[in-house]
Protein backbone atom coordinates (compact mmCIF):
# COMPACT_ATOMS: atom_id res chain seq x y z
CA UNK A 1 0.00 0.00 0.00
CA UNK A 2 1.38 3.50 -1.19
CA UNK A 3 0.68 6.75 0.80
CA UNK A 4 -2.07 7.56 -1.67
CA UNK A 5 -4.17 4.46 -1.03
CA UNK A 6 -7.08 4.71 1.95
CA UNK A 7 -5.97 3.53 5.76
CA UNK A 8 -6.47 -0.68 6.60
CA UNK A 9 -9.56 0.40 9.25
CA UNK A 10 -11.42 2.37 6.88
CA UNK A 11 -14.56 0.20 6.62
CA UNK A 12 -16.59 -0.49 3.61
CA UNK A 13 -19.96 1.02 4.90
CA UNK A 14 -20.51 4.85 4.90
CA UNK A 15 -20.77 6.82 8.70
CA UNK A 16 -23.58 9.93 8.38
CA UNK A 17 -23.21 12.08 10.89
CA UNK A 18 -26.15 14.37 12.10
CA UNK A 19 -26.49 17.19 9.54
CA UNK A 20 -26.19 20.80 10.99
CA UNK A 21 -29.61 21.97 12.15
CA UNK A 22 -29.00 25.83 12.29
CA UNK A 23 -28.61 27.60 8.95
CA UNK A 24 -28.44 31.30 9.54
CA UNK A 25 -25.91 33.28 12.22
CA UNK A 26 -25.48 36.89 13.21
CA UNK A 27 -21.86 36.29 12.87
CA UNK A 28 -18.51 34.21 11.66
CA UNK A 29 -18.20 34.33 15.83
CA UNK A 30 -21.59 32.94 16.21
CA UNK A 31 -21.28 30.45 13.27
CA UNK A 32 -17.76 29.38 14.60
CA UNK A 33 -19.26 28.86 18.18
CA UNK A 34 -22.35 26.52 17.05
CA UNK A 35 -19.62 24.65 14.62
CA UNK A 36 -17.65 24.01 17.57
CA UNK A 37 -20.40 22.79 18.99
CA UNK A 38 -21.89 20.67 16.82
CA UNK A 39 -18.57 19.02 16.29
CA UNK A 40 -17.99 17.80 19.26
CA UNK A 41 -21.50 16.72 19.48
CA UNK A 42 -21.29 14.75 16.80
CA UNK A 43 -17.97 13.44 17.13
CA UNK A 44 -16.73 14.85 13.48
CA UNK A 45 -13.59 17.25 13.23
CA UNK A 46 -13.31 19.40 10.22
CA UNK A 47 -10.48 21.94 9.24
CA UNK A 48 -10.65 25.10 7.12
CA UNK A 49 -9.80 24.33 3.82
CA UNK A 50 -9.93 27.40 1.85
CA UNK A 51 -12.17 30.46 1.59
CA UNK A 52 -13.10 33.55 -0.23
CA UNK A 53 -12.53 37.56 0.97
CA UNK A 54 -15.41 39.61 1.57
CA UNK A 55 -12.85 42.33 -0.30
CA UNK A 56 -12.44 39.97 -3.44
CA UNK A 57 -15.95 38.77 -3.40
CA UNK A 58 -16.99 42.95 -3.29
CA UNK A 59 -14.53 44.02 -5.99
CA UNK A 60 -16.16 41.08 -8.15
CA UNK A 61 -20.22 42.88 -7.60
CA UNK A 62 -18.50 46.03 -8.41
CA UNK A 63 -16.52 45.25 -11.39
CA UNK A 64 -20.19 43.13 -12.66
CA UNK A 65 -22.39 46.33 -12.07
CA UNK A 66 -19.41 48.41 -13.46
CA UNK A 67 -20.30 46.66 -17.03
CA UNK A 68 -23.84 47.16 -16.54
CA UNK A 69 -24.29 43.29 -15.02
CA UNK A 70 -26.97 42.02 -12.79
CA UNK A 71 -27.21 40.12 -10.02
CA UNK A 72 -24.17 37.99 -9.33
CA UNK A 73 -25.33 34.31 -10.19
CA UNK A 74 -23.07 31.46 -8.18
CA UNK A 75 -21.25 30.22 -10.87
CA UNK A 76 -18.34 27.01 -10.67
CA UNK A 77 -15.50 29.26 -9.50
CA UNK A 78 -18.05 30.71 -6.40
CA UNK A 79 -18.73 28.07 -3.87
CA UNK A 80 -20.73 30.13 -1.62
CA UNK A 81 -24.07 29.04 -2.32
CA UNK A 82 -26.21 26.46 -4.22
CA UNK A 83 -26.01 27.95 -8.16
CA UNK A 84 -29.65 28.11 -8.28
CA UNK A 85 -29.27 31.29 -6.12
CA UNK A 86 -28.83 34.79 -7.05
CA UNK A 87 -26.90 36.68 -4.87
CA UNK A 88 -27.40 40.61 -3.96
CA UNK A 89 -25.51 43.12 -5.37
CA UNK A 90 -25.49 45.00 -2.01
CA UNK A 91 -21.49 45.26 -0.84
CA UNK A 92 -20.44 43.28 1.95
CA UNK A 93 -19.65 44.46 5.27
CA UNK A 94 -16.07 44.38 5.41
CA UNK A 95 -16.55 43.19 9.09
CA UNK A 96 -17.02 39.85 8.38
CA UNK A 97 -13.77 39.42 6.50
CA UNK A 98 -14.66 36.08 5.01
CA UNK A 99 -17.52 36.06 2.43
CA UNK A 100 -16.89 31.90 1.56
CA UNK A 101 -15.68 29.64 3.67
CA UNK A 102 -15.54 25.44 3.39
CA UNK A 103 -14.51 23.32 5.75
CA UNK A 104 -13.45 19.75 4.93
CA UNK A 105 -12.65 16.37 7.18
CA UNK A 106 -9.62 16.20 8.75
CA UNK A 107 -9.31 12.11 7.30
CA UNK A 108 -8.75 14.30 4.09
CA UNK A 109 -5.04 14.43 4.66
CA UNK A 110 -2.48 12.44 5.71
CA UNK A 111 -0.62 13.28 8.66
CA UNK A 112 2.26 10.91 10.14
CA UNK A 113 2.59 10.16 13.63
CA UNK A 114 5.40 11.28 15.96
CA UNK A 115 4.19 8.56 18.74
CA UNK A 116 6.07 5.46 20.01
CA UNK A 117 3.57 3.79 18.65
CA UNK A 118 1.56 2.92 22.56
CA UNK A 119 -1.25 4.84 21.44
CA UNK A 120 -3.39 3.64 18.99
CA UNK A 121 -3.23 6.46 15.77
CA UNK A 122 -6.41 6.75 13.80
CA UNK A 123 -4.64 9.55 11.51
CA UNK A 124 -1.22 8.12 9.64
CA UNK A 125 -3.04 8.09 6.64
CA UNK A 126 -5.72 9.69 4.77
CA UNK A 127 -9.06 8.00 3.41
CA UNK A 128 -9.50 10.78 1.53
CA UNK A 129 -13.16 11.37 3.49
CA UNK A 130 -15.07 13.65 1.37
CA UNK A 131 -17.50 15.43 4.17
CA UNK A 132 -17.71 18.94 4.21
CA UNK A 133 -19.27 21.99 4.92
CA UNK A 134 -19.82 25.28 3.64
CA UNK A 135 -21.17 28.51 5.20
CA UNK A 136 -20.62 32.31 3.54
CA UNK A 137 -22.41 35.68 3.95
CA UNK A 138 -25.64 35.94 2.56
CA UNK A 139 -28.70 38.56 2.66
CA UNK A 140 -31.70 37.46 4.47
CA UNK A 141 -34.98 39.19 3.93
CA UNK A 142 -37.32 37.01 6.18
CA UNK A 143 -38.50 36.43 9.89
CA UNK A 144 -38.40 40.68 10.53
CA UNK A 145 -34.78 40.45 8.98
CA UNK A 146 -32.84 42.94 6.92
CA UNK A 147 -29.11 42.42 6.34
CA UNK A 148 -26.55 40.09 6.09
CA UNK A 149 -25.91 37.41 7.98
CA UNK A 150 -23.62 33.48 8.00
CA UNK A 151 -25.62 31.40 6.15
CA UNK A 152 -24.37 27.06 6.06
CA UNK A 153 -25.06 26.71 2.50
CA UNK A 154 -24.13 23.42 1.91
CA UNK A 155 -22.90 20.01 3.72
CA UNK A 156 -21.79 16.18 3.22
CA UNK A 157 -21.34 14.62 6.57
CA UNK A 158 -20.97 10.72 5.02
CA UNK A 159 -17.75 9.79 6.17
CA UNK A 160 -15.33 6.92 4.68
CA UNK A 161 -14.37 5.99 8.18
CA UNK A 162 -15.47 5.31 11.45
CA UNK A 163 -16.61 8.51 13.87
CA UNK A 164 -16.89 7.82 17.15
CA UNK A 165 -16.17 9.50 20.48
CA UNK A 166 -13.15 7.43 20.92
CA UNK A 167 -11.48 8.72 18.10
CA UNK A 168 -12.88 12.25 18.34
CA UNK A 169 -10.88 12.19 21.98
CA UNK A 170 -7.50 10.63 20.35
CA UNK A 171 -7.28 13.55 17.91
CA UNK A 172 -4.26 15.82 18.77
CA UNK A 173 -6.13 18.86 17.85
CA UNK A 174 -8.44 18.13 20.58
CA UNK A 175 -6.22 17.14 23.10
CA UNK A 176 -4.64 20.50 23.04
CA UNK A 177 -5.12 22.66 25.96
CA UNK A 178 -5.77 26.33 24.85
CA UNK A 179 -6.89 27.55 28.44
CA UNK A 180 -4.30 30.95 28.80
CA UNK A 181 -4.64 29.92 32.44
CA UNK A 182 -3.91 26.45 32.88
CA UNK A 183 -0.76 27.08 30.19
CA UNK A 184 0.47 30.04 32.47
CA UNK A 185 0.54 27.49 35.20
CA UNK A 186 2.05 24.88 33.73
CA UNK A 187 5.25 27.72 32.52
CA UNK A 188 5.39 27.55 36.27
CA UNK A 189 5.37 24.54 37.02
CA UNK A 190 8.15 24.27 34.75
CA UNK A 191 10.42 27.07 35.78
CA UNK A 192 10.22 24.95 39.32
CA UNK A 193 11.61 22.07 38.02
CA UNK A 194 8.38 20.03 38.48
CA UNK A 195 8.59 16.46 37.05
CA UNK A 196 6.27 16.16 33.55
CA UNK A 197 4.25 13.22 34.90
CA UNK A 198 3.14 15.55 37.66
CA UNK A 199 2.17 17.99 35.18
CA UNK A 200 0.38 16.21 33.02
CA UNK A 201 -1.77 14.95 36.19
CA UNK A 202 -2.55 18.86 36.80
CA UNK A 203 -3.54 19.42 33.56
CA UNK A 204 -5.52 15.84 33.21
CA UNK A 205 -7.27 17.63 36.63
CA UNK A 206 -7.73 20.86 35.13
CA UNK A 207 -9.34 20.04 31.56
CA UNK A 208 -10.01 17.10 31.62
CA UNK A 209 -7.90 16.29 28.66
CA UNK A 210 -5.52 13.59 28.64
CA UNK A 211 -2.58 12.97 26.50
Amino acid sequence: MDDSEPELQVPQETWVAPTPDVEWHESWDDFTEYFTQYQEQTHQIFRQRTSTSVLKRNREITSRAARGGGCLQVDENTEGTDRNEVQTDRLIPEAFKNFWVKFVCTHVWSRKSRGKGIRKSYFEKSTGCKANVKACVCWKEAEGVHGFMVRVTGFDVSHNHNVTKAIYENHASIRRVDDPAVLSFVDELQAAGSKPKLIMQFVRKKTGTFF
